[in-house]
């Protein structure tokens, strides 16, 4: 309702015109949505390591604790315009609830994904903290849990909460869902930014975004299509920010897709320092 007030007045006052208007709603939408779940994913990573300093291993009420607390902190520095961003928050993760249920009942059939990552998920639900313990304690030592001890990715931990929850190994797949809705809000916000259509934004954005690496790996826990999400989210934030220095959005989306390519991947680190020079 606000909302609503404070644009018609800005209407009456000026040349703005309704379609106007319902660009900047549409746009302000996408920026909430995708910024808070970037910085969802990011708070239950922060949140999990912090247990981990404290010896406290993942369960299920890890990721439940994060939710109630990422909620309160946005009510608390969003104050009267805190209503809608946790509505559209929280609209979000139902959805993501929902298809992660669905993303159960399907299998990776990828051999690094069920030979060190999957290892990996498991271990961390299984108490596994990487900050005191070198090596996971499986009952049998497997050839492949060296690569996962080697180098612990946030991507792991954030999957390991979801798997923690459900029960379901499957279901923590979900994230190759989330990561793609934050990259097509991130690229069509930019495109609109530049002038481009609406129907040639949305058809740019789901070309960049549904493509071979991440349609092959979608169903799997391989991280190279997540990590070409936060990639395409980094650069897409960093132009946006180029273009428009004040805005907050581009410059928090561009630190928290820096910090996410930082920490889940080796092969990463080159991207983040490249994108960090320019930046």
């Amino acid at each position: 309702v606000q909302t609503y007030i404070f644009f018609t007045k800005i209407c009456k006052k000026s040349v703005l015109t309704p379609s106007i208007i319902r660009i900047m709603k549409v746009t302000s939408l996408l920026k909430e949505v995708s910024l808070s779940l970037m910085g969802f994913f990011a708070f239950i990573v922060v949140f999990t390591r912090i247990c981990f300093l404290l010896h406290l291993p993942i369960t299920k009420f890890t990721i439940i604790t994060s939710l109630c607390a990422f909620t309160f902190l946005l009510i608390i520095f969003l104050k009267k315009a805190a209503f809608r961003t946790v509505f559209l928050f929280l609209l979000s993760i139902a959805f993501l609830a929902i298809a992660s249920l669905l993303m159960a009942k399907t299998y990776d059939t990828s051999w690094d994904g069920q030979g060190y990552h999957q290892s990996a998920v498991i271990a961390f639900s299984q108490g596994w903290n990487p900050i005191y313990e070198p090596s996971i304690n499986f009952k049998q030592r497997l050839p492949s849990q060296i690569f996962a001890e080697s180098y612990p990715s946030a991507l792991w931990e954030v999957q390991a909460n979801i798997y923690s929850l459900t029960g379901k190994i499957n279901s923590a797949k979900v994230v190759n869902l989330a990561i793609s809705i934050v990259s097509a809000c991130a690229t069509f916000l930019l495109l609109r930014k530049i002038s481009v259509s609406r129907g040639m934004s949305l058809i740019i954005s789901l070309l960049l975004v549904i493509q071979p690496l991440y349609v092959i790996q979608f169903l799997s826990f391989m991280q190279d299509g997540f990590g070409y999400q936060v990639i395409l989210v980094a650069v897409i934030s960093l132009v946006y920010f180029i273009l428009d220095k004040k805005s907050k959005w581009a410059l928090f989306m561009f630190i928290l897709a820096e910090i996410f390519l930082a920490s889940t991947k080796y092969s990463h680190l080159p991207m983040v320092l490249m994108l960090g020079i320019i930046f």
